[in-house]
């Protein structure tokens, strides 16, 4: 089974189930999701005063979504950060910048990309 995203009509009718007290396995059977997704979801958006809200949780859950998470990991390691530009200043692919930081730096693995950018 592959994962979908919830929805704001998902969380509207998760946000019922709980307040029905269902536990999170029924919860998931009414609405074909495994208990470990709805637990997920309660633990992540929001228990807030004991309460799931679903507008909350649909808010908090399209910030993330439009936060971008790649580009900033990939500038936050400075040392890295400089390799790639002094790299990249002398004309250096990725494809050998990725080989190079690996044997150069064989023991760290902070000290790695993927010459693709992924």
């Amino acid at each position: 089974m592959s994962y979908r995203h919830f929805g704001a009509k998902e969380r509207h009718t998760l946000m019922y189930l709980l307040h029905w007290r269902l536990s999170y396995r029924d919860t998931g059977r009414r609405l074909g999701r495994h208990h470990t997704n709805i637990s997920h979801k309660v633990k992540r958006n929001g228990r807030l005063m004991a309460c799931y809200r679903d507008e909350f949780a649909q808010e908090r859950a399209m910030a993330r979504h439009k936060k971008p998470r790649h580009t900033t990991r990939r500038r936050s390691h400075k040392k890295r950060l400089h390799y790639v530009i002094e790299r990249l200043q002398e004309d250096w692919s990725p494809e050998t910048m990725a080989e190079h930081l690996k044997l150069d730096h064989s023991r760290s693995a902070c000290l790695r990309i993927s010459p693709g950018g992924a």
